[in-house]
C-alpha cells in the first residue's frame, strides 16, 4: 500500500519513515533509468500541471518525472495564453481543469489563502510546486535526498541556510524536513531577512562556514519584498561581500557540500567558479529533484 495515497501540500503531515521510503522508491528509479529497465507505461494515468508564476526546474523535472513514468501530461503556465489574462481567477482556473479529472494535480501559485483552504479540500491528489513564500515541499524531498544519495550520516548534518531566509518558501519546506530528521541547521544572512521569533542561531558568513557541514545559498526573492526599491541590499557588490559564497569565503568551509535550488544570480549569492566547486552539488541536485518527483507520483497513484 503506498504510504502517500493523498495529497503532499506540505511537509508536516509527513513522518520520517514515508521520507525514507521516498529515497528509497526514488533510488529504485535511478537505477532502473541506468539499467534501461524503467518501462513502466501508465498511459492512462493523467497529471494537471498548472502554474502561475514562473518556473524552470520545477516545472521541467515535473514532465520528465511524469514521462519517465509514461503519464499523460496537461500543462497550464501563467501568462501562455490562458484565461487568467482574461481576468479569470487562480481558484476558478484551478476548479475548471479538475473539472477533466486528472489523477493528480501539480500547482504553484503565490500567497492565496483561498487557494490554500480549496486545494486541502480536495479528493484529487494535490502536489505543490510552490506556494508563495509557505513550501517547496518537492524541492526540499529532493535537496535532502542528494546528501541521502552520498551515503552521508543525515543526523550529524549541520544546516546552513544563507540569505533570503524569511521571504522563501524552499527555506520554509528545508526547516520542516530537517526538524522530521532531527538535524540542526542555523541561519546567516541580513538581520531583517530571518524569520520573526525564531529561535534558530543566525550566524555572520565565516562563522557559520566554519560550523556547517553544508551550506545552501537562496536567491533574493526581490518579488516578495515591500522595500525592494529602498533596500541597501539591492547593491549586489555589497551583498555578494558581505553574504556570497566564493573562493575566498570557502576557504573556511572544509569538506562540506554547497547545494542551491535555484535560480542562481551569479555574482550575488553565488560566483560562478562555485559550480566547478568538487563540493558542490547544484546539478545533482536538479537529477536528484526530477527522481524525487517521479518517486512522489509513484507513492501517490500507486504506480509500482
Amino acid at each position: 500500500m503506498p504510504l502517500l495515497k493523498r495529497s503532499l501540500l506540505s511537509l508536516t503531515t509527513l513522518e520520517q519513515k514515508e521520507v525514507s521510503k521516498l529515497f528509497e522508491v526514488a533510488n529504485k528509479i535511478r537505477t532502473l533509468k541506468e539499467r534501461n529497465q524503467l518501462r513502466l507505461n501508465h498511459f492512462e494515468k493523467s497529471m494537471a500541471m498548472v502554474f502561475f508564476e514562473p518556473s524552470t526546474r520545477t516545472r521541467a523535472s515535473f514532465q520528465f518525472a511524469a514521462f519517465n513514468l509514461g503519464m499523460r501530461v496537461l500543462s497550464q503556465f501563467y501568462g501562455e495564453s490562458t484565461s487568467v489574462a482574461k481576468g479569470e481567477t487562480e481558484i476558478d482556473t484551478v476548479l475548471n481543469i479538475l473539472a477533466l479529472k486528472p489523477d493528480v494535480m501539480v500547482v504553484r501559485y503565490g500567497d492565496i489563502d483561498e487557494l490554500d483552504n480549496l486545494l486541502a479540500s480536495e479528493k484529487t491528489p494535490i502536489i505543490n510546486a510552490g506556494s508563495g513564500r509557505r513550501g517547496h515541499p518537492t524541492q526540499a524531498l529532493g535537496d535532502l535526498f542528494t546528501l541521502w544519495s552520498e551515503n552521508r550520516d543525515l543526523k550529524n548534518e549541520r544546516v546552513l541556510i544563507i540569505g533570503d531566509v524569511g521571504h522563501s518558501r524552499v527555506a520554509a519546506s528545508t526547516q520542516e524536513l530537517l526538524k522530521i530528521f532531527g538535524i540542526e541547521y542555523a541561519f546567516c544572512g541580513p538581520c531583517d531577512w530571518m524569520p520573526k521569533n525564531s529561535s534558530v542561531p543566525i550566524y555572520g558568513l565565516k562563522k557559520g562556514l566554519e560550523w556547517a557541514t553544508v551550506c545552501m545559498p537562496l536567491r533574493i526573492q526581490w518579488e516578495r519584498h515591500t522595500d525592494r526599491e529602498t533596500s541597501p541590499w539591492r547593491d549586489a557588490k555589497k551583498y555578494h561581500k558581505e553574504f556570497g559564497i566564493n573562493s575566498d569565503s570557502l576557504k573556511s568551509f572544509g569538506d562540506g557540500i554547497i547545494m542551491s535550488p535555484g535560480p542562481i544570480n551569479f555574482s550575488v549569492e553565488f560566483a560562478r567558479e562555485v559550480l566547478v566547486d568538487k563540493r558542490c552539488r547544484v546539478f545533482e541536485q536538479v537529477t536528484n529533484g526530477m527522481l524525487m518527483r517521479s518517486a512522489i507520483l509513484t507513492e501517490i497513484l500507486g504506480l509500482m
